[in-house]
């Protein structure tokens, strides 16, 4: 019989190895705490000083006269020992966000332009950190955008556009090999200015849980693409949608799409179901779709 327990050619004990990524963690928690500050650009002649802003709290960076949200995160021993446990790696901190701030924007993916990074700590549990990005002033979340279409359902040319405008995006996001992993349309953005002149402006943010890869696990895409799909199922979206949609994010023919990778658009299906499932037994769905 095979002991599942053990890996490798030696048969060394999983357990072993969860004993020792726990104490690496552990004398992580004695280490002596560091602080470290990054910065992008001065906004303000009063933050203009290097020095003054490594000794600055986030809050007096928001001084300076251009908007800026802030984000810094908390975390604890217990978020890191559960995603140990389930062998992921813990999110610690903002710089997470920082650097897929960074890296969308080099790909010239929309997403909140980076004002201010900062940290401090080593130990992984008590680690503080910050990032403050300029304000996407003019923008309006896609779930506030679609929230009346119940009642009040928009041109179908409306929404037409807008499901080629997340397609498109979804496609340039992935594309540049980051995965949200909180794909949902309350994180997407849209510039309402831009869409009353008949453009579609889209950007993403919350990047505090997103992994950057060379080359996106396809486990990874179906999770994000069945994120977005079960954040639209009460909306009133035709099954024509998905399928211009899916079109539109892999760019190619639908017969072609559904040829090479039907079953990995059915595990997307199947997985934006369960979500759904889950979603109403915790009351965070409506339950107005229909499978």
């Amino acid at each position: 019989m095979i002991n599942t327990q053990r890996i490798g050619k030696r048969g060394f004990p999983i357990w072993w190895t969860m004993f020792f990524m726990g104490v690496i963690v552990l004398m992580a928690v004695i280490a002596v705490p560091q602080f470290s500050a990054y910065r992008q650009r001065s906004y303000s002649p009063s933050i203009t000083s290097a020095e003054k802003y490594t000794l600055a709290s986030p809050q007096q960076l928001l001084l300076s006269e251009s908007p800026h949200f802030p984000r810094m995160p908390d975390f604890n021993t217990e978020e890191i020992f559960k995603n140990l446990l389930t062998l992921r790696a813990p999110v610690l901190g903002a710089r997470n966000e920082y650097a897929t701030c960074l890296h969308l924007a080099a790909k010239g993916v929309p997403a909140p332009t980076v004002a201010a990074f900062g940290e401090r700590g080593r130990n992984p549990a008590r680690r503080q950190s910050f990032v403050i990005c300029d304000a996407l002033e003019g923008f309006e979340s896609l779930e506030d955008v679609t929230e009346a279409w119940e009642t009040a359902p928009p041109d179908p040319l409306v929404k037409r556009r807008l499901v080629m405008a997340v397609a498109g995006f979804a496609r340039a996001m992935h594309g540049a090999g980051v995965v949200h992993r909180d794909f949902y349309i309350c994180h997407l953005l849209l510039n309402r200015r831009a869409f009353a002149e008949g453009k579609v402006e889209l950007a993403v943010i919350d990047l505090h849980r997103a992994q950057v890869h060379g080359v996106i696990p396809r486990r990874w895409l179906r999770r994000d693409l069945a994120a977005l799909l079960f954040s639209v199922l009460d909306l009133p979206f035709s099954r024509s949608a998905w399928l211009r949609f899916v079109r539109v994010y892999r760019d190619r023919p639908l017969q072609q799409v559904f040829g090479r990778e039907g079953s990995f658009w059915r595990g997307v299906y199947r997985r934006a179901l369960a979500l759904y499932r889950k979603g109403l037994d915790k009351g965070l769905v409506q339950g107005r779709f229909r499978s």
